[in-house]
């Protein structure tokens, strides 16, 4: 247990992962160190004779991608600490509206809850507010422009969900929008280049009754993006020119967050109640829309790992009688196919160049996936060939060993090989 309260952000030191800032409702903000599970509040406090800060429900905290020891934290102010929380300094006034109505209620309300700073340019911070307001400062909070004309007018005065700096151009960001709240559930997502002076809408094809809570940037590959909404996960891999639903096991709840992992081809999905999901990303990753009907690709797997089947059938039994399914034990090859292949073979070969899974591909152009369950086939069986969201059925031949494999797709005069591990 690392802090009490009913849980939202959590954010971790990048520099030190024993150093955990975590929080309870409307600011309750901590300090864990985890080697001695010593826990010190560090939630702003005003000076004497200052206005009390009013903070969100949820409260936006980020660790600078600059200096790990720099934490941005969000009330009605932004508020910044050099000095893991023991200190800090309200970098700006109040960036809300203070509307009189909406702080008339017992929850507090006109308070920022998204901050991101540029993983580009240190200081240059965007903040958005949950009533509507849109903010951006180019210096650590010295100076500050109002964005929020700039988003299209049916974003005003709505909840500002996420905002999302870019990885790769300092002007560019992500902003996604919920009015749920207001009975409005069209989904709404921005994106302005020129570093807020005008945006423009990435909503595409997003479903229309799917409010959006997240929107994320791929760090690898710049025109992929993943939103999470009231419902689902969606992807794009042409900057929201269109979008396609993820997750055929994912249940149909609300993400409330997402995250891209800094270091593994890997989302990682936060749920309302139905808890963390983690998805291979690889090859979305690798597809763009620039690759054409000319180019073929192989994508390998990423980190396989195999679980021990044991006599409860492969669920894990703690004493305390809980259960849980092991992951299913089967590997996705992902390969794309130029137009007018004559044809295509996609083969498992161990160390000692020894085939251990193959299957010809059918003619078709597109991205096709072959799901194999880590055993041997002998390289003379017909594999089952899966297109996306199909399921192959389980071969029982005996499972290959932990190691290094390549996986090597061949069209005639054309090899394309890629190397993978198993661990155990």
């Amino acid at each position: 247990k690392v802090s009490g309260g009913d849980g939202f952000y959590v954010c971790v030191d990048a520099s030190d992962p024993n150093i955990v800032y975590s929080e309870s409702q409307f600011g309750g903000l901590g300090r864990t160190d985890l080697r001695t599970m010593e826990r010190k509040s560090i939630q702003p406090r005003p000076g004497k004779g200052e206005a009390a800060y009013r903070f969100n429900w949820m409260s936006p905290i980020v660790s600078s991608p600059h200096n790990p020891q720099l934490i941005w934290f969000g009330g009605n102010k932004l508020f910044r600490s050099f000095d893991r929380g023991d200190n800090w300094k309200a970098v700006s006034d109040d960036l809300t509206t203070r509307d009189a109505t909406k702080l008339a209620g017992n929850v507090p309300h006109c308070t920022i809850t998204t901050i991101s700073e540029s993983p580009l340019r240190p200081g240059y911070v965007w903040v958005g507010t949950d009533d509507g307001l849109l903010w951006m400062t180019p210096d650590g909070g010295r100076s500050w422009r109002n964005l929020t004309d700039a988003l299209p007018s049916g974003a005003h005065g709505l909840w500002v969900s996420r905002v999302e700096a870019s990885h790769f151009d300092a002007g560019r960001c992500y902003v996604s929008v919920t009015g749920y709240r207001e009975d409005m559930h069209e989904p709404m997502v921005f994106v302005t280049d020129d570093y807020g002076l005008s945006f423009r809408s990435i909503t595409g094809d997003l479903p229309r009754n799917e409010p959006v809570n997240v929107v994320r940037e791929d760090p690898r590959n710049e025109d992929l993006l993943f939103v999470g909404t009231e419902l689902g996960v969606y992807a794009s891999t042409s900057r929201g020119g269109s979008w396609i639903r993820m997750g055929e096991k994912l249940p149909r709840v609300a993400v409330h967050d997402l995250i891209v992992h800094p270091r593994d081809p890997e989302v990682v999905i936060a749920t309302h109640g139905r808890g963390m999901w983690v998805a291979d990303v690889c090859a979305l990753e690798r597809w763009t829309d620039a690759s054409n009907s000319q180019t073929a690709m192989l994508v390998p797997p990423h980190r396989v790992r195999r679980f021990p089947q044991g006599p409860t059938g492969g669920y894990t039994v703690t004493p305390r009688r809980a259960e849980g399914a092991n992951p299913a034990g089967d590997v996705d090859l992902c390969a794309l196919l130029p137009e007018g292949a004559d044809k295509a073979r996609l083969r498992v070969v161990d160390v000692l160049g020894k085939e251990v899974f193959g299957v010809d591909l059918p003619k078709d152009r597109g991205l096709h996936v072959v799901r194999w369950n880590m055993r041997q086939t002998g390289g003379n069986r017909d594999g089952i060939i899966a297109r996306v969201r199909q399921m192959g059925r389980r071969m029982q031949q005996r499972p290959v060993a932990a190691g290094t494999y390549r996986v090597e797709l061949d069209m005639g005069d054309e090899r394309l090989v890629e190397k993978f591990e198993i661990v155990r």
